[in-house]
């Protein structure tokens, strides 16, 4: 009766898009995101579609599934406006220079 994994994504052009996955980490010992996974690639397949994209960073367990990879490009989109401006200073220029800031510290520590 309590959800402990899930998959969050669409089918489009014949391709299921596997956008966000989860899993409830108490019960990881279950490897519940790999019995759901193995269950969506199989409605997937067994829809018609032609291809399960696991859209995501490469990992052990996406490369004993898959096939083959594509390369995926993350686009944010930032409004004209004070708060669209900070947005992007924040993610584009602050904090990349405050994580290159701790790795240089814990290099040089």
């Amino acid at each position: 009766g309590r959800v402990i994994a899930f998959v969050y994504g669409f089918a489009f052009s014949g391709v299921y898009w596997a956008i966000k996955t989860s899993y409830d980490e108490e019960h990881a010992a279950l490897a519940p995101g790999v019995r759901l996974f193995y269950e969506a690639v199989g409605h997937a397949f067994g829809l018609g579609l032609s291809r399960f994209d696991f859209v995501g960073h490469r990992s052990r367990w996406t490369a004993e599934w898959a096939t083959g990879w594509l390369e995926h490009e993350a686009v944010a989109l930032y409004p004209r406006s004070p708060g669209g401006i900070a947005a992007y200073v924040t993610e584009c220029w602050a904090r990349p220079a405050v994580s290159r800031l701790r790795a240089a510290a814990r290099r040089s520590g």
